[in-house]
């Protein structure tokens, strides 16, 4: 057996002698040295789990910052409102310039918006974009959907798209964590108008072409819009192609285009249908007199041309002439059949010459083309 032996000196020659089995004596001392090396290993696997979570929370935060970031790419403003506490969290993004994903929390969430708004958007759109976050309304406009979309122009006079999302939880009647988002579209609705213009335009004369033109006027039509409709051919165009070439030829359907876009306003239809014929549509013109006084008008404007390669030879057009009026139950179709017919018998007339239909006796059925 091993023992502990345990002296001390009490004096005159007296000592104190302990001794005890080593075994019954460090019984104790092993317990609490087990129980405190259980503890520590314990307290360092918590303290352990906890720095890898905060680690792993913090990696998913700079992700999540990043995420916003790159978002921050496209959205150049970005919130997200509680409309049940009225209030309004600015999220990261170029305009604001901020480092952290999420903002502090601001009070009254709609008189800070429309705040927003007016120091970003032009005096042209600052009505209908105050009424779009107006945050009252928010919620029945989007009964129907998840999303509101707005288009408007900024202070720059740049195209800017501003969204509402809204995420909507289950069972829930109406949304209360909305964002609302505004990215820069300029380029994206320049282009797309560009495209509408090339898809609508005539390539040579810019003014419409037929498909864009007709569709239009079918339109005024269907909106009981009444007005004139004339067709227009220029007369004798195939000995000018024929005697000075194609290019000539260019140049002549270039002026009458040119002619037919002085003499009626921007509020009018103005196409080529093809060739050297061409039409329009005058809204509120409905009487012969000022019809006349138009295509008196026109028919100056085409005198005044001057092409140096026609050297003496003469720009003339014939018109014929249809109206839409009020009482009529008119189509497209036979407004263009009228003018058309109307117009053939112009090009009996020598000279700038116009047709009215309704001075014309027929029955469309005994025409054969």
């Amino acid at each position: 057996m091993d023992y502990v032996v345990y002296s001390r000196c009490i004096g005159d020659h007296w000592h104190v002698v302990g001794i005890a089995d080593s075994a019954e004596y460090f019984s104790s001392l092993k317990s609490v040295f087990i129980v405190s090396t259980i503890t520590i290993l314990f307290v360092l696997t918590v303290v352990a789990v906890v720095f890898i979570k905060i680690v792993f929370s913090r990696r998913k935060i700079d992700k999540l910052n990043e995420n916003m970031v790159m978002l921050a790419e496209v959205y150049e403003h970005m919130y997200e409102f509680s409309l049940s506490a009225n209030t309004c969290m600015r999220l990261c993004s170029n305009a604001s310039e901020q480092s952290d994903v999420l903002g502090s929390d601001i009070d009254d969430a709609q008189i800070f918006i429309v705040s927003e708004m007016n120091k970003l958007v032009d005096d042209s759109s600052k009505r209908v974009l105050t009424e779009f976050v107006n945050l009252n309304t928010l919620p029945d406009r989007l009964a129907s959907g998840k999303n509101l979309i707005l288009e408007f122009l900024n202070h720059d006079q740049l195209w800017n798209r501003a969204r509402f999302i809204s995420s909507r939880s289950p069972g829930a009647d109406n949304p209360d964590k909305i964002l609302f988002l505004i990215e820069n579209i300029d380029l994206e609705k320049r282009e797309r108008e560009k495209l509408i213009y090339l898809s609508e335009t005539d390539p040579l004369t810019g003014i419409l072409n037929r498909r864009s033109g007709e569709s239009k006027i079918k339109s005024l039509i269907a909106g009981e819009k009444h007005g004139l409709y004339a067709l227009f051919d220029a007369d004798k165009f195939k000995s000018v192609n024929d005697n000075f070439g194609h290019d000539v030829g260019d140049k002549v359907i270039v002026a009458v285009a040119e002619c037919l876009r002085k003499t009626f306003s921007n509020y009018d239809v103005v196409m080529r249908l093809g060739g050297d014929e061409f039409a329009v549509y005058v809204m509120s013109v409905t009487d012969r007199d000022a019809a006349s006084a138009l295509m008196r008008k026109l028919f100056n404007h085409i005198d005044k041309i001057v092409i140096k390669e026609l050297g003496n030879f003469k720009i003339n057009l014939s018109v014929g002439i249809a109206f839409f009026g009020a009482g009529r139950q008119s189509r497209f179709e036979s407004l263009y059949r009228e003018a058309d017919f109307a117009m053939y018998e112009s090009k009996k007339i020598h000279g700038n010459s116009m047709t009215f239909f309704d001075d014309l006796n027929f029955d469309f059925d005994d025409i054969r083309r």
